[in-house]
């Protein structure tokens, strides 16, 4: 394999483990569709519908490894 190849593999495995260390230490990651705020340009003044409104949601990584926790925890005698 070639040095870029060799560089690429281990940024990429880098940057998976940093995020797998960071679902698991902070589960929460800020809402991008409103950040935590009310939308005003709406009449009836509804949180967001991703959040609820907290600015906070729960990251994808930790959902996923979640689910795979359930199904493994279900597949158990």
């Amino acid at each position: 394999m070639t040095l870029a190849a060799v560089l690429a593999t281990l940024t990429t495995v880098g940057y998976a483990a940093w995020y797998a260390v960071l679902c698991v230490a902070d589960p929460f990651g800020r809402c991008r569709h409103c950040t935590g705020r009310r939308n005003r340009l709406d009449r009836r003044h509804r949180d967001c519908h991703w959040c609820d409104g907290t600015g906070r949601r729960v990251r994808v990584g930790r959902r996923l490894y979640d689910y795979f926790r359930t199904e493994y925890e279900r597949g158990q005698p």
